[in-house]
């Protein structure tokens, strides 16, 4: 299967460069994160307040098996999906895996003054973006193509990402 699935961390871009990038590939785009509201009806913010982060993720882990049985797809995951190893196993056996890679202060930067971030409901926001970048960055780095996002816009980082997977398709 070929899908390609967009990871790292919350205000990495994922979203709006999964949407740009199925574009560019006349592809289909998949928001995990929006599946899972989707299908319980609530906000990624009230699972987490009701119902847990280790609830979130049976249910991130659930809606990634469904979504790794489509083909061609542009996926973007939320960013704590790599760090359990199946997961990761299944996104690596069902399609090309793209890290996202963007510094802790275009992180902050990106996502600051959000509410609908549960991760960052802490003291110390801009803290809490470091440790997890540090907690998730090897799993991130599995990936098959590392692209920085660091001073590119979503369409930017859309094209550089297609032209990577059209090269590496033209190799194969």
């Amino acid at each position: 299967m070929n899908n390609i699935y967009l990871v790292g961390m919350m205000g990495a871009g994922k979203s709006v460069t999964g949407r740009h990038l199925a574009e560019l590939l006349g592809r289909r785009f998949i928001e995990t994160d929006q599946l899972i509201e989707e299908g319980t009806k609530k906000t990624i913010q009230k699972i987490f307040e009701e119902m847990g982060e280790p609830a979130f993720r049976k249910l991130e882990s659930g809606v990634l098996k469904d979504v790794s049985r489509c083909q061609g797809a542009v996926v973007s995951l939320g960013g704590g999906a790599v760090r359990d190893r199946e997961n990761l196993e299944l996104i690596k056996s069902t399609g090309r895996m793209i890290y996202l890679r963007s510094k802790p202060e275009t992180l902050w930067n990106r996502v600051r003054g959000g509410k609908e971030r549960p991760l960052l409901n802490v003291a110390a926001p801009f803290e809490r973006i470091k440790t997890l970048l540090k907690e998730r960055a090897a799993h991130y780095e599995e990936a098959d193509m590392i692209v920085d996002t660091d001073g590119k816009s979503p369409e930017a980082v859309a094209e550089e990402i297609r032209s990577l997977v059209e090269t590496r398709a033209r190799k194969n």
